[in-house]
């Protein structure tokens, strides 16, 4: 079976194409980066209290959490927190 066409010999596709009918499907770009960021302890020392979860030591901490993308460090922070020393929760923070 042949498609449909016009008087003049044209698909019937082309013309309602040209006339705005159709769309054309549109490809997709699809692209993968790697964000990840890491937070890491500078230093640390006791502090007066005890974990709400567990009931152990806290210490007051600095801690620096580092952005990065494709593996490159984009940008830094730096921190101040309250942890639990048996669990590792996050008691408190402040900045710096």
């Amino acid at each position: 079976m042949a498609s449909p066409t016009t008087p003049e010999g044209r698909s019937v596709r082309a013309e309602a194409k040209e006339m705005g009918r159709f769309k054309e499907k549109k490809k997709l770009v699809f692209m993968c980066f790697l964000v990840d960021q890491r937070r890491t302890t500078r230093s640390s020392k006791p502090a007066a209290g005890i974990c709400s979860r567990c009931g152990a030591c806290a210490r007051v901490a600095d801690m620096r959490t580092t952005t990065r993308f494709c593996y490159v460090p984009v940008y830094r922070k730096t921190w101040r927190a309250i942890i639990c020393t048996f669990c590792g929760a996050l008691l408190k923070s402040y900045n710096r």
